[in-house]
């Protein structure tokens, strides 16, 4: 999995770079952004703009954890546990999996998700996993 969010947010970035003039935030957004920048500041952590539909769109739109449709975007390192607001971070998320894992760290809310997956759920993952990591 970590194989797959890596390769995609490189491709993130490779592709971004090209659509970087379709950013432009939403006063909540700009609100957002400046506590995201201040946790940062005082995390020494990186806070970087991220476009959230081209995120979504490098994702297909779905769940990272179990391959449903996305409806909320995670931090794979939590914010509460030092994460970063940046491309390498954030994945799509459906919502059970967002909110069961809340703030917990992902080496070890993954486990318990995979052990708990259906038959269908877990062939849908891994074949998203595999098509991420091959893009």
């Amino acid at each position: 999995m970590l194989n797959a969010a890596s390769t995609t947010a490189v491709r993130y970035f490779v592709e971004f770079a090209a659509q970087a003039w379709r950013v432009f935030p939403n006063y909540r957004d700009r609100q957002r952004a400046r506590g995201h920048k201040a946790r940062a500041c005082d995390n020494q952590a990186h806070a970087l703009v991220v476009d959230l539909p081209w995120l979504r769109r490098l994702y297909r739109d779905r769940c990272l954890y179990c391959a449903g449709r996305s409806q909320h975007i995670d931090h794979l390192w939590p914010l509460a546990d030092r994460g970063d607001d940046a491309p390498w971070n954030v994945v799509p998320a459906c919502s059970p999996c967002n909110l069961s894992k809340s703030a917990t760290p992902l080496r070890v809310w993954l486990p318990g998700r995979l052990s708990a997956r259906t038959a269908g759920e877990a062939e849908a993952t891994a074949a998203l996993w595999a098509e991420l990591a091959a893009t």
